[in-house]
């Protein structure tokens, strides 16, 4: 009896004891679960992600620079090559001629390799112009990704809003825009100064696929706006309420950048 008494009392004691030790790990778990749940705040002072005012992603500027940079090295290289391949094929004609009027070729094979230089004189001249043109289109998004990056800081994205700093303008005209605009604007262009509309980039380019930028719904036009010409395109597409970008500020050490940027902001592609 004594025994069983005995074993009672110890029972009632592990229990009281255990209780309150469960308790604590209870309740040090739900703190632990707690703390798990609260999202540690962004440190004070931390760079925020660069996007346009409507909130569309931007690669840093000094990203594009370096990608911008590359792909002119690469442009200017295959030029080189070019010219390259065509003073061998200038010698070889030279060679030719020498050979022909000494007897040693027939004049066939002199008017073979004045046609091969004909060919590759005529491909550089084609190409030339489409690196030079990708080459501008490159300078001008690099000046856009530089204006947006204070449009986003500083200017009302709400429709109807229009700012201008010394380095940009910017007018978020509440018409709906599509590519098809421009005919209407071009016919304005055209009727006002007499010559097409000079358009730098038409919807999305090689250019833009390389730097990963959406342009499929936008048109660059290499006028500087504070210009006559400039001037006049940018009260026509107010007057009927079409967005815009007017950047001023050419890109340092560019030939060009200063353009009008018709539609809305280009914005990066996901995934690029």
């Amino acid at each position: 009896m004594r025994n069983r008494s005995l074993l009672l009392f110890l029972s009632v004691v592990i229990l009281l004891i255990a209780n309150p030790l469960a308790q604590s790990h209870s309740a040090s778990s739900q703190a632990t679960t707690k703390s798990a749940q609260v999202k540690t705040p962004r440190p004070q002072g931390a760079p925020r992600k660069a996007t346009t005012p409507e909130g569309k992603s931007l690669p840093k500027s000094k990203e594009l620079t370096e990608a911008i940079k590359r792909l002119k090295a690469d442009l200017e290289k295959e030029i080189a090559l070019r010219q390259y391949n065509i003073q061998k094929l200038a010698d070889d004609v030279d060679n030719k001629k020498a050979l022909f009027a000494a007897g040693i070729v027939a004049k066939g094979e002199v008017e073979k390799s004045e046609v091969q230089l004909a060919a590759a004189h005529k491909e550089l001249t084609t190409r030339a112009q489409i690196v030079n043109q990708e080459i501008a289109q490159a300078d001008e998004l690099l000046t856009e990704i530089n204006g947006l990056e204070q449009l986003a800081k500083r200017t009302s994205s709400r429709l109807g809003a229009y700012s201008a700093t010394a380095a940009l303008i910017r007018y978020n005209g509440a018409s709906a825009w599509t590519l098809t605009n421009i005919a209407n604007v071009e016919r304005f262009f055209v009727a006002q100064f007499g010559h097409s509309l000079p358009i730098s980039a038409f919807g999305q380019t090689a250019t833009h696929d390389r730097l990963g930028f959406d342009h499929r719904n936008s048109v660059d036009v290499a006028v500087h706006p504070d210009s006559p010409e400039g001037q006049a395109i940018l009260q026509f597409l107010r007057s009927a309420g079409l967005p815009f970008l007017a950047f001023r500020q050419a890109v340092p050490g560019a030939a060009t950048g200063a353009h009008i940027h018709i539609g809305y902001p280009s914005h990066r592609i996901l995934g690029k």
